[in-house]
């Protein structure tokens, strides 16, 4: 939503912060604004050990508080998430 867009963003960077500086499984968290459409967000996480990689950062004080925040309903549209194998990743 435009009008939680400060707080959308301080949420993310504190992901972000949190996950590259204190998970030893995360390897990449980028995100970014869609240059064709405003307030629209994609983001990118990549971790060692695939799945349980994620698994192990969503029990992390970071993710727990970026769920929290996404519990306020801060979104227009449901979140999407999907998961890929990366070609060539171990």
């Amino acid at each position: 939503k435009p009008d939680r867009r400060e707080s959308f963003l301080a949420a993310m960077r504190a992901d972000q912060d949190g996950a590259l500086t204190a998970e030893p499984f995360c390897v990449s968290y980028i995100f970014g604004e869609d240059e064709n459409e405003p307030d629209i967000f994609h983001m990118f996480e990549l971790y060692k050990n695939g799945r349980d990689g994620f698994m192990a950062h969503s029990q992390s004080p970071s993710y727990k508080a970026w769920a929290e925040f996404k519990a306020t309903d801060p979104f227009q549209e449901p979140a999407q998430v999907k998961y890929f194998d990366i070609a060539g990743a171990e």
